[in-house]
């Protein structure tokens, strides 16, 4: 299963488990289960802030890579380079 798929499943299941706390919390008036429920709710947020690090990662990794390198580093569209080397490549 590859990382993206894998975020969307915890996404998915987190948020599932984020509306039956919110649920239980407010039909049992037990606010320590609905604040259990935004602890959850924050975690949901986390994965996607990463899944959407992995996605922008794997679409623009052409972008970063400079041919003949054997890195990527960051340059703007004029070639100026703008950042350090990110050893990304596997070497």
């Amino acid at each position: 299963m590859s990382q993206t798929r894998s975020l969307l499943l915890v996404l998915a299941l987190n948020l599932a488990l984020v509306g039956a706390l919110v649920t239980v919390g407010v039909t049992a008036h037990s606010l320590a289960v609905f604040a259990e429920g935004g602890d959850y709710l924050l975690d949901a947020a986390v994965y996607l802030t990463w899944l959407t690090i992995t996605e922008f990662r794997r679409v623009h990794r052409a972008d970063l890579r400079v041919p003949g390198s054997g890195c990527a580093d960051l340059r703007t569209k004029s070639g100026r380079k703008v950042g350090p080397c990110l050893r990304t490549c596997g070497r």
